[in-house]
């Protein structure tokens, strides 16, 4: 598993350290702005800038992240209990948030070190996207690489 970073002396995030209090009342605190926003996401059909902003800010998309790569490594059911809340308010902004740290999760503990290194290395709070079963392939061709084959959607807006 790739759970080591370059300097393993790195300091972790400015949220490493909450409590799950601490992240309740962070993720209260920004239930006004999802539920305002869900009726602009609806007509947009996407979800708000300013929604995902308020949980970036909030800490709260990177909950599931291996504690090596300064993310918080929550357990699944005080993650569980903070994505219902933000479900609660809107349903678009939950479903982004349980997909962004599915996201974290799987990336960060499934890449080899070099590779989380370079992800999440000199931006802990770097934002994945992807599919769990990728069915496509990637060749090397002029100017990058050609890729190819049966994808379905994927989820996680930048």
């Amino acid at each position: 598993m790739g759970l080591t970073m370059k300097d393993s002396a790195m300091a972790p995030t400015r949220v490493a350290s909450r409590t799950q209090k601490g992240r309740l009342h962070a993720t209260r605190r920004i239930l006004p702005v999802l539920t305002r926003e869900a009726g602009e996401g609806e007509r947009l059909t996407h979800i708000t800038d300013a929604a995902i902003d308020a949980m970036k800010s909030a800490g709260l998309l990177h909950l599931l992240l291996p504690a090596a790569l300064q993310g918080e490594q929550v357990c699944y059911i005080d993650a569980m209990e903070i994505l219902e809340l933000i479900a609660w308010a809107d349903g678009s902004a939950g479903w982004y948030a349980m997909v962004a740290n599915a996201a974290a999760a799987s990336v960060g503990a499934y890449l080899p070190a070099e590779g989380a290194d370079i992800v999440y290395g000199d931006n802990p709070l770097a934002m994945v996207a992807g599919q769990g079963a990728p069915r496509g392939t990637a060749k090397p061709g002029a100017g990058g690489f050609l890729v190819n084959g049966p994808w379905g959607f994927g989820r996680t807006a930048f």
